[in-house]
């Protein structure tokens, strides 16, 4: 049975053993069910917690077994699948998919994947040395990375699937025991995450954000004090994890590069400037601006200001009676808990509502929308478990309030014509992943 999406591309993972972290290109274009398989399981955080349980020197160090988990660390989900052998030939570009080189005939053929130092492939069960007794499709979630060049008599019966592009010499530090302490995919296309209103580019580049900024690996905290934060491109480079204020009304400058930011108490001021920056407020009422390129918005506690700037940003209001002004782009801003006030600014934006989140039985007490433009391409979301056919438009003075038949109301667009509307909205469930941003 397969339980995974076949890549359709290159992929990044980045992985970190013991504190050290590495990346790992997957390669869909010549191995795209194994690397599928692989993107899939780091997705879901299987590999987090789990321990090298083989280590042979100047050989192979391999992972994966579910039952081998740090102390602490949570169960693992059942896997209830095998995935099928996939070895792609160099001079033919022909697959051996389900079988070994020497089951399909072709024993001495090399495959445009080999067995290389540093390179990653599927463990599984079965022996290689008996082809008519081998059963090669039985790989599932252990894998082995090389550590030699002298490996490639594996080639032909067991299905290579990416390698390490950086921090190479982190594999040789592996030790019994070792920790994954987390890997998560940072760049790429992962066919498996869909949306059901965002397209797939912008869904892919928000979660590898998410994911890389999620990683424990380097991070500096301040002090309680006002603090005034310039970074710059290079400290944000060595704090991958970011940066978290504590106390103190903090004003935090970002680089030219992608910043995480993590506000604590205090009425803060947080700018992300260039690069895509993951900005998050935390208690009191904040101020976030993302500045130029895609950005991850979220107010948090607090009566917070939210402003996108130019491009393509995903802003959250958080709990309290939040402001969020997208710009310029294509922007998504979500309420949240609160009576929010949402304005998309130029280009086509998405405006989200929550069920779990928005609907009151007060017409007064939920989000407005004050610039919804069918013309500009703006669109409207509605989260939850629900019919479309729930979902009606009721005028309100020059206004549309947006009710939940039975139930209440969500929203208000300030004058905005119900008829319009009416064509205009899509209804998601709460597990979309485009929602989860932030």
């Amino acid at each position: 049975m397969e339980n995974f999406a076949p890549l359709t591309g290159l992929v990044t993972v980045t992985m970190v053993i013991d504190g050290n972290p590495l990346t790992i290109e997957v390669d869909g274009i010549n191995a795209a069910n194994t690397g599928g398989n692989f993107a899939d399981l780091v997705e879901i955080g299987f590999y987090d917690g789990i321990q090298f349980h083989r280590v042979v020197e100047d050989f192979v160090i391999q992972a994966g077994d579910p039952t081998r988990l740090s102390e602490g660390t949570a169960a693992k989900p059942e896997i209830p699948y095998t995935i099928p052998l996939e070895i792609r030939e160099s001079s033919s570009g022909q697959y051996a998919f389900g079988f070994t080189f020497a089951q399909a005939g072709i024993p001495t053929a090399v495959p445009t994947l080999q067995n290389l130092r540093g390179t990653i492939a599927m463990a599984r069960s079965g022996n290689a040395s008996q082809p008519s007794l081998d059963t090669p499709n039985t790989a599932s979630t252990q894998f082995y990375i090389n550590l030699s060049d002298r490996n490639t008599f594996l080639d032909g019966n067991y299905a290579v699937f990416g390698k390490v592009t950086s921090n190479l010499a982190a594999i040789d530090t592996v030790t019994l025991g070792s920790e994954i302490t987390g890997a998560r995919v940072t760049d790429g296309i992962v066919p498996s995450r869909t949306s059901g209103f965002m397209d797939t580019g912008l869904l892919n580049q928000f979660a590898n954000r998410i994911g890389q900024a999620t990683l424990i690996i380097s991070a500096q905290l301040f002090d309680d004090a006002a603090n005034t934060i310039a970074l710059t491109s290079a400290l944000s480079a060595a704090n991958p994890t970011g940066f978290l204020t504590f106390g103190g009304n903090d004003l935090v400058t970002g680089s030219e590069i992608g910043d995480v930011v993590y506000a604590g108490q205090g009425a803060d001021a947080v700018t992300g400037g260039s690069g895509n920056d993951l900005l998050r407020g935390g208690r009191d009422n904040d101020v976030l601006s993302g500045g130029a390129d895609d950005d991850i918005l979220h107010g948090n506690l607090g009566e917070d200001t939210v402003n996108g700037g130019s491009g393509n940003d995903f802003m959250r209001g958080g709990q309290g009676n939040d402001v969020i002004n997208g710009g310029t782009g294509r922007d998504f801003l979500v309420g949240d808990r609160g009576r929010d006030t949402l304005t998309g600014g130029a280009d086509a934006d998405t405006f989200i509502l929550r069920l779990a989140t928005d609907l009151s039985t007060d017409a007064n007490a939920v989000d407005t929308i004050t610039d919804f433009s069918l013309a500009e391409g703006d669109r409207l979301v509605i989260v939850g478990e629900l019919n479309a056919s729930s979902v009606g438009f009721v005028a309100s003075g020059a206004d549309a309030l947006i009710q939940i038949t039975g139930s209440g109301f969500i929203g208000r667009v300030t004058n905005g014509a119900a008829i319009n509307l009416a064509n205009s909205f899509t209804v998601v469930s709460d597990s979309d992943l485009g929602v989860s941003f932030g």
